[in-house]
């Protein structure tokens, strides 16, 4: 198992993913991660891989009720943001940030699904595999392990329902950046994004139930490539 350590970068810590191992490419399956915090915080950016291309980034962050199931069991998952910006038909830039505010409780089990898509005509979806199933790092000083998340049917056009694992294939890379403590703002680098449309139906958001939150001062972490 792979441990790497937090580093800062000026206000911003980041938390190392494996290295990018190869691109993953799917019309009807989706990948990614999925961890249990053993801390309270708070989901304030994610962005997919320069490595994938220019195509629109599509994110779906959902609650698992436990550790998934091993393939080819699944287990149930609820969607907690989903991102498809389907008024973005254009190419998104690189450093395209998406910005969810979505609080993240300790000891609950996240599921993150993304990549960009290839074709959309196809509804071809890329995503950034690294060179591993399981990545331990560290959040605040405490140990956080990533494991990977399969979707069999693709978030292209539909928010996730099911999701399972395997410990056969690496995980996909998503780049998460978090806060400790409830934003009133969101950070520069996700400023550069056009805003999230109240009136888009391919963005929503479920609420979830109120958790006690931490008020210790805000800093901002990062999982990175």
């Amino acid at each position: 198992m792979l441990l790497k350590m937090l580093c800062l970068i000026g206000s911003v810590l980041s938390i190392a993913m494996p290295p990018f191992g190869g691109i993953y490419s799917s019309q009807f399956r989706s990948r990614g991660y999925y961890f249990s915090s053993p801390i309270e915080m708070w989901l304030v950016g994610a962005r997919m891989g320069a490595e994938l291309g220019d195509g629109r980034s599509i994110l779906d962050v959902v609650y698992i009720n436990g550790a998934p199931d091993t393939f080819p069991e699944e287990t149930s998952a609820t969607s907690l943001f989903y991102y498809n910006r389907t008024d973005l038909n254009t190419q998104s830039p690189n450093w395209i940030c998406i910005k969810p505010t979505l609080y993240i409780s300790p000891r609950t089990f996240y599921g993150f699904l993304g990549g960009r898509v290839s074709d959309e005509e196809t509804g071809n979806m890329s995503y950034s595999y690294s060179t591993t199933n399981e990545f331990t790092t560290q959040a605040n000083g405490n140990p956080i392990t990533l494991y990977r998340l399969m979707n069999q049917q693709s978030i292209f056009n539909a928010k996730t329902t099911f999701v399972s694992t395997d410990r056969e294939e690496p995980l996909a890379r998503i780049e998460l950046y978090f806060t400790y403590q409830e934003p009133t703002s969101l950070p520069d680098y996700c400023q550069n994004v056009p805003p999230n449309p109240d009136d888009n139906p391919n963005i929503t958001t479920t609420n979830q139930p109120n958790q006690e939150k931490n008020t210790s001062p805000a800093s901002i972490i990062s999982i990175l490539f």
